[in-house]
C-alpha cells in the first residue's frame, strides 16, 4: 500500500511553539492509515521526532485519500502541555487500545 503526503497547508503558530498542517494522503490499495501510521509517515516526511506530532483530525475524502490536520510541536514537553489528553491518548494507543509503553512492557516481560 503506498501512502503519499502532500502538505497542503503549513501554518506557524509562535505562540504556541507549533506548525499546523493539512495535509492530504493518499492510501491507494488500503483502508485508512491508523493515526499512528500517519504520525510516523508525517515525522519522516518532516524529518522530525514523532513524540512531536500529533494528529488531531482524519477526514476520509475518496475510497483512497483522506485529510489529516496534524500539529508538530517544538518540543515532546510543550506538546504534552498543549495538546488535550484526549489527543494524546488517541495518538498513543495501539490496535489492541493499550498505550504503546504498555504493550512494550507486556511483550518484554514475556
Amino acid at each position: 500500500m503506498s501512502k503519499e503526503v502532500e502538505i497542503k497547508n503549513d501554518f506557524k503558530n509562535p505562540l504556541l511553539s507549533r506548525r499546523e498542517l493539512m495535509l492530504i494522503i493518499n492510501h491507494l490499495g488500503g483502508g485508512t492509515p491508523s493515526r499512528l501510521d500517519l504520525r510516523k509517515k508525517i515525522a519522516s516526511k518532516l524529518g522530525e521526532d514523532i513524540d512531536k506530532v500529533y494528529v488531531k483530525k482524519i477526514i476520509e475524502q475518496t475510497d483512497s485519500s483522506c485529510k489529516v490536520l496534524a500539529n508538530v510541536y517544538e518540543n515532546k514537553e510543550i506538546a504534552l502541555k498543549i495538546e488535550p489528553e484526549y489527543i494524546i491518548k488517541r495518538n498513543s494507543e495501539s490496535k489492541e487500545g493499550q498505550p504503546q509503553t504498555e504493550v512494550a512492557s507486556e511483550a518484554a516481560s514475556e
